[in-house]
């Protein structure tokens, strides 16, 4: 295949791949909780604000995803890879297109040897 032929095929799949990025404007309440969280030095009690902050702003998309996302990471982190994909799923629900919680599930999916999944 000639060169110009695969730049033309990778930038039209590009064009198609919409990504979405999740977006928190500073300022906002989601984004105050979201510093109490990372000045939060106990895992436990991240993961229970994180858990509070998916609740209290279940109307807003990208923190439900971003939340649950989080969530996620911090189960994948302890091991329990379980419960990780399991909120990495609500995460994908509320964002199925971004493309840093895509990844994330794969690798939680490829550690737990989930070639379904």
């Amino acid at each position: 295949m000639p060169r110009a032929a695969i730049v033309i095929l990778v930038l039209s799949l590009s064009a198609f791949a919409q990504l979405d990025k999740l977006v928190i404007p500073a300022g906002t309440p989601e984004d105050q909780a979201l510093t109490a969280i990372s000045n939060e030095q106990d895992d436990k009690k991240k993961v229970a604000m994180y858990e509070d902050f998916v609740q209290k702003f279940s109307a807003n998309p990208a923190a439900v995803a971003y939340g649950n996302w989080q969530l996620a990471q911090s189960y994948q982190t302890d091991g329990n890879l379980e419960k990780a994909l399991s909120f990495g799923d609500k995460a994908l629900a509320s964002a199925p297109t971004n493309l840093d919680i895509l990844v994330s599930q794969a690798n939680i999916a490829s550690q737990m040897k989930s070639n379904a999944k």
